[in-house]
């Protein structure tokens, strides 16, 4: 596992990626904050094989320190077509978890394609039924608590890991709220990604999932939010 360049901050000190990008513009000098940001999102899809105790690609290795001796620009584009190769081997490993989703027979407005989709997530993850139902309690109950202390009343204090996935569904949902708002939808393999969560272990391995999807969903909208 690589660490982070000396003198900077580690992404994975970070618990999700609204306070890494805030540490990255006001922490990091303008002239290193595009390798500083591709670097981050190695460790984080590095952390994939780790909590699965797979090793790491060996051309994956071999790019990484290769790459170190790049002047810049050079370097930071050579790292970001790495990471898309590693995200594409992420993406291979969680498609083969989950079974092909069924083509769509007649064509359906992205608003109501995220709909079913998000119905779907509630009839199959509980966590993220635990959301929309927190959802439904704030609008009829103006006392009902934020949704961070929503899940601590919920989930034993001792339970860290189970809370924080809850935590991460939530965000999910309130991203996959902003993409049906935006009257698009999300492609295939997000929703296999979607799906398979539900179908992982719990534990650090799951959490890191959902880290992820959260990380890819807040990059696709973003372009979005700030037109």
């Amino acid at each position: 596992m690589p660490t982070s360049p000396s003198p900077f901050r580690s992404r994975l000190e970070f618990k999700n990626a609204e306070s890494w990008r805030a540490y990255i513009e006001t922490d990091v000098p303008s002239q290193d904050r595009g390798y500083i940001t591709a670097f981050g999102m190695t460790t984080l899809y590095l952390q994939f094989y780790a909590v699965r105790n797979l090793a790491v690609p060996l051309e994956v290795d071999v790019e990484l320190h290769r790459l170190q001796a790049f002047d810049e620009p050079a370097r930071t584009r050579a790292l970001v077509t790495l990471n898309n190769r590693i995200f594409a081997d992420m993406t291979r490993l969680m498609m083969q978890a989950a079974p092909a989703e069924p083509a769509a027979i007649t064509a359906e407005s992205p608003k109501l394609v995220m709909e079913r989709l998000i119905l779907r997530l509630e009839k199959e993850s509980p966590a993220f039924a635990i959301w929309r139902s927190y959802k439904r309690a704030r609008l009829s109950d103006s006392h009902v608590p934020e949704w961070s202390e929503y899940v601590c009343t919920l989930v034993p204090r001792e339970e860290n890991e189970e809370a924080e996935f809850i935590l991460l569904m939530g965000q999910l949902g309130e991203l996959l709220r902003q993409v049906q708002e935006q009257d698009k939808t999300v492609d295939s393999l997000l929703k296999i990604r979607l799906f398979a969560i539900g179908r992982e272990r719990a534990g650090a391995e799951r959490n890191l999932a959902a880290r992820l999807l959260v990380q890819d969903l807040l990059e696709a909208i973003a372009p979005c939010a700030c037109a």
